[in-house]
């Protein structure tokens, strides 16, 4: 399949996403895929036609200034059209008093920054969406629909079908924003690799999570 029908069957597929799983979330992690399946949602002319599709993301509070400026740069672009969600202050608080000094810290911290986060949105909606096959609860993202389990929801992929090579040229093309810790980091050039688990590269939460899909 060519790259531009590609295109076409993932505006066709997001507008039947928009139409008949309202509400339905888009899990922004700043990978290149993310960042893809937002230009396609915010700059198409018809974008009215994904109007039911809301993009989100977690801001764990262990997130790189990068991270932050890349934010910015979405909302010049396209205008403030992702919802940022934090962890629990009080939880947070009762979390660094109980577990610092722990060697699961991380582990730990990855459950209360962000999956229980992540919980509390996707319980407004109907599905989501995610496009980054490393994020660490999505091991079946290589297929554009699949059930998830722990949250009890469609989950779908519309870049399933894209190459590694697709997703750079697009971006490339469009001129999209590039999460710097990934352009910059060693071995990482061209890494389509998800900005929003870049910060924690040992990945101390990742056997945790994956236990939420089946």
């Amino acid at each position: 399949m060519r790259a531009v029908e590609k295109l076409l069957t993932t505006k066709r597929l997001l507008t039947h996403l928009s139409r008949d799983f309202a509400p339905i979330a888009l899990f922004q992690s700043f990978s290149q895929e993310d960042m893809v399946l937002a230009d396609v949602i915010y700059a198409d002319l018809v974008h009215r036609e994904y109007a039911n599709i809301n993009m989100f993301t977690i801001d764990t509070g262990k997130l790189p200034e990068e991270h932050h400026r890349l934010l910015d740069q979405i909302r010049e672009r396209y205008g403030d059209v992702i919802k940022v969600y934090y962890p629990s202050t009080a939880e947070l608080e009762q979390f660094d008093a109980r577990f610092t000094a722990r060697r699961d810290y991380g582990e730990r911290s990855n459950e209360v920054r962000l999956l229980k986060p992540l919980q509390r949105v996707l319980s407004k909606y109907n599905a989501w969406i995610i496009s980054s096959p490393i994020l660490p609860y999505s091991l079946n993202a290589s297929s554009w629909i699949s059930w998830d389990h722990h949250y009890q929801i469609p989950r779908f992929n519309p870049l399933s079908r894209w190459t590694k090579d697709e997703i750079l040229s697009y971006s490339k093309h469009h001129d999209l924003p590039v999460h710097g810790y990934l352009v910059n980091a060693p071995g990482k050039s061209q890494s389509t690799q998800s900005g929003l688990w870049w910060w924690q590269a040992d990945a101390a939460g990742i056997p945790a999570a994956r236990q939420h899909i089946a």
